[in-house]
């Protein structure tokens, strides 16, 4: 489905004065919201960047009463921001972020060799490599310390009764400084 772009007169006033004045600039998103996807007929609705300043431009308590919007509907949702807002569209590298600077080569052990392109692409993969160091020696470090402090012991056998249960329990001393609060009160 091919972009379809329409503007609207959004009306907010009567939506506004059904909410105390500290939650109205919140209405004023949620009816935008709704009054698109009621026009639009999609239920994933977004609300660009320059709208959403414009909506919380008097801060939470005074909201416009009434928006002149441009929704451009798209496959799976519609999009609202104001008519003569910039449309903001990145390029592909930027989607991508650091993986669309690097070039990945999957070698067998599974890690992965890269051929850095600037500066921060290096500082990046250095920082890397220096956080899988750390995991590896704490990876080898951990049973060592784990285990240190604890001593095996082979548990008794239990029956399943009152009696054995309250031996048990009797078993542990506990002062009256450990106890919980619930149990000084009785």
């Amino acid at each position: 489905m091919a972009e379809k772009e329409m503007i609207y007169n959004v009306p907010l006033r009567k939506e506004l004065l059904k909410v105390p004045r500290y939650k109205r600039t919140q209405k004023a998103v949620r009816a935008m919201r709704e009054f698109v996807a009621k026009h639009s007929k999609m239920d994933n609705v977004k609300i660009g960047k320059y709208l959403n300043l414009k909506l919380w431009e008097h801060g939470r308590k005074n909201p416009p009463t009434k928006l002149t919007v441009k929704v451009i509907k798209d496959k799976d949702f519609a999009t609202v921001e104001l008519p003569d807002a910039p449309i903001e569209e990145k390029p592909e590298e930027e989607k991508k972020g650091l993986i669309g600077k690097l070039r990945e080569k999957v070698t067998g052990k599974g890690k992965i060799e890269v051929e850095s392109e600037t500066p921060e692409v290096k500082k990046e993969e250095e920082r890397i490599e220096e956080t899988e160091k750390e995991k590896e020696e704490v990876m080898k470090s951990a049973p060592e310390k784990e285990h240190a402090h604890l001593k095996v012991e082979e548990p008794e056998k239990k029956i399943d009764t009152r009696e054995m249960e309250e031996k048990e329990r009797h078993k542990k001393i506990v002062s009256k400084v450990q106890k919980p609060k619930h149990e000084k009160r009785k």
